[in-house]
């Protein structure tokens, strides 16, 4: 088997992504981070050459995802009518707390013949970050967010075959 990259369009760009939470598109998105490891560790026996004999399975460790979004875009703007992400979080469960709504994100790649989905399943809110400054710059927040389950094109890190979605 052999890996062929091609391409004959252009490269994917911040243009070619939609940002969805719970089947709902978040606009105002400015940056998103996500990452995770699988620790294995090698297992040593009585041997010759004092090599690994073997390597376990390993343990999945998710990292937190790291939400970049225009500060309208998360608090909203009630005179025009919008809610924004935090009030659409927090009305999902008690109308008080962002933090005890769970839900799942959605990051869709779509650029010619390229196609690809990241999905985050089980996410909640677990912090935040906004500050102020004297800057032409549009004012921002990030939000840490706390996952369960990662799927990449449907794929996993770590061997899925056991779990139940």
């Amino acid at each position: 088997m052999s890996i062929d990259v091609v391409n004959s369009r252009g490269l994917v760009s911040w243009g070619s992504h939609i940002f969805k939470i719970d089947s709902e598109r978040i606009v105002g998105l400015t940056k998103i981070s996500s990452g995770g490891k699988r620790t294995r560790t090698h297992g040593y026996g009585m041997s010759r050459a004092h090599a690994p004999l073997g390597m376990t399975n390993g343990k999945w460790e998710p990292e937190t995802v790291k939400v970049t979004l225009h500060r309208h875009a998360w608090s909203g703007v009630p005179a025009q009518g919008s809610t924004g992400l935090m009030r659409y979080l927090s009305d999902k469960v008690d109308g008080r707390s962002f933090g005890n709504a769970i839900f799942d994100m959605l990051l869709q790649v779509s650029e010619a013949s390229i196609a690809s989905d990241m999905q985050w399943l089980s996410c909640s809110i677990v912090g935040d970050v906004k500050n102020a400054e004297e800057n032409p710059d549009p004012n921002m927040v990030e939000i840490e967010i706390m996952y369960m389950r990662y799927l990449e094109d449907g794929q996993t890190l770590f061997d899925s075959s056991e779990e139940v979605l």
